[in-house]
């Protein structure tokens, strides 16, 4: 599925991202861009992983009600054939 697809690369670009905000909070050198830092990089990828999962699941649901759909569809058209 293209949509995985997509969202793999977003998911690594969103980590990229938190990494790279926590070490330029890390680079000021201040003990409170330094607990930011830790903090963005702990939570920030954690949430955006839970995101992430969340928008699989969506189209884990999507693609499920899909093939229900069209079950049915085959379905009713055998019925109203007998």
């Amino acid at each position: 599925m293209v949509s995985l697809t997509i969202l793999k690369i977003v998911y690594i670009l969103g980590i990229v991202g938190s990494i790279i905000w926590a070490i330029s909070l890390f680079v000021e050198g201040s003990v409170t861009s330094i607990i930011a830092g830790i903090l963005v990089m702990i939570f920030g990828s954690l949430i955006w992983r839970v995101f992430c999962e969340l928008l699989i699941v969506l189209f884990s649901i999507h693609n499920l009600t899909k093939r229900n759909e069209e079950h049915l569809k085959v379905l009713s058209d055998t019925v109203r054939n007998q």
